[in-house]
């Protein structure tokens, strides 16, 4: 994923960073989800309703959960897995007058909606 800079502030250099792809967890190692422990929601998906795939209604969106691929029963329709598979929202950094670098929404934002994994 790159980012986006605002073309008046050329002269500006990002600071110096890493971009990584997925976590490293350096001090312990990564648990697995146990099977047991995996929230499925109860969501049918309708191909005559894009929408009905994990909307609003979905318990997992309302309890802030993601629907774990290759367990929600709308599959690859699933509208609940945008952590998962990097959807991020459209943004660009743009430096700030004293107070350095900040990130700009390139689109309408909704509240609740997910904008970006950050570290």
């Amino acid at each position: 994923m790159q980012f986006s800079c605002d073309p008046d502030q050329e002269g500006d250099e990002l600071p110096q960073y890493e971009h990584i792809y997925q976590n490293d967890f350096s001090y312990r190692k990564h648990k697995k989800q146990k099977e047991e422990d995996i929230s499925i929601c109860e969501c049918k998906f309708d191909f005559g309703d894009p929408d009905s795939a994990c909307g609003e209604r979905c318990l997992n969106v309302i309890t802030n959960t993601e629907c774990t691929p290759g367990y929600c029963p709308c599959g690859v329709y699933c509208k609940n897995q945008k952590y998962q598979k990097c959807e991020y929202a459209k943004t660009k950094l743009i430096k700030s007058e004293g107070r350095g670098w900040g990130l700009v929404a390139l689109e309408e934002i909704k509240e609740g909606q997910f904008i970006i994994e950050y570290c």
